[in-house]
């Protein structure tokens, strides 16, 4: 996982969109969840803490403190492992 740094609410859903770890800070700042989807302003999450809680609006979302991380495309194979799999 590689740490891309923090957005602006107008960029979360277009990172939700290509794939990328969204973590949102929402509560006025005190409690930050794990973002699954979208629909409008609605963001779908996942909250460990307020389980019964599966989505924020947009507008609570605390601006420019959305946190951002990639997962690379591809891991690196071993070549044997290469190997065995092709025979």
């Amino acid at each position: 996982m590689i740490y891309e740094g923090t957005v602006p609410n107008s960029l979360v859903r277009i990172n939700i969109d290509v794939g990328y770890i969204v973590i949102l800070n929402v509560l006025k700042g005190s409690h930050y969840v794990l973002a699954t989807g979208f629909k409008d302003n609605t963001i779908f999450v996942n909250d460990p803490l307020h389980t019964s809680t599966k989505s924020y609006d947009l507008g609570s979302v605390v601006n420019g403190k959305t946190v951002i991380y990639k997962v690379p495309v591809s891991f690196p194979i071993m070549v044997d492992e290469l190997e065995a799999f092709i025979l």
